[in-house]
Formats: structure tokens, sequence, C-alpha cells
């Protein structure tokens, strides 16, 4: 059973949430500006495998749809996917450009 709420907030923002992660994640990468890495800070070292950089995207956004979902309790899926893009923003804002 899936539940329809968590921290009652409608599953259906986290989702949009993500979405609007990941899809400034890949617009900022297409455009060559850099956007914050979890796993070299975590493993010490940069990530050149495929496997390696889909799994930097899924817990980048994951975790940020997560806490800017939980942070702004969106109340439409605008205010979610917003939400997400911000998350992206936001960090990316504090990384050097490539």
């Amino acid at each position: 059973m899936i539940p329809e709420k968590i921290f009652n907030i409608n599953i259906s923002y986290y989702v949009a949430s993500w979405v609007g992660a990941i899809l400034l994640y890949f617009k900022m990468k297409t455009e060559g500006k850099a956007v914050i890495e979890f796993l070299p800070h975590l493993f010490g070292n940069e990530i050149t495998s495929p496997v390696g950089k889909i799994a930097e995207v899924l817990i980048f956004s994951i975790i940020g749809a997560i806490i800017a979902t939980i942070l702004t309790i969106p109340s439409n899926p605008q205010q979610a996917i917003a939400a997400g893009l911000g998350w992206t923003g936001l960090l990316s804002a504090f990384t050097k450009d490539s």
C-alpha cells in the first residue's frame, strides 16, 4: 500500500518537485554550468563512470525534492516544481562554473 501523503504533503508534490530539480540540473549541465556534486564529497574522488553520474543525478534530485517540498509545503504542482527548480538553482549558485 502506497501512502497518499508524507508529512501531510501529497506524494504528487514530491514527484513534481523532483521533476523541477532534475530539469534544471540537466539544463545547467547542457549549458556547461557547474552543478553541485555530492558523491565526490562522500568518496573523495571524481565520478567518471556513467553509473556514478546517474547515481549523482538521482541522489541530488531525490534529496532535493524531499527537502524542498518539506520546507516550502507547496499547495499546487506549480509551486512544487518551482521548489525543485529553486533547490537546484540555489545549491548550484555556490559552485564554480566548469
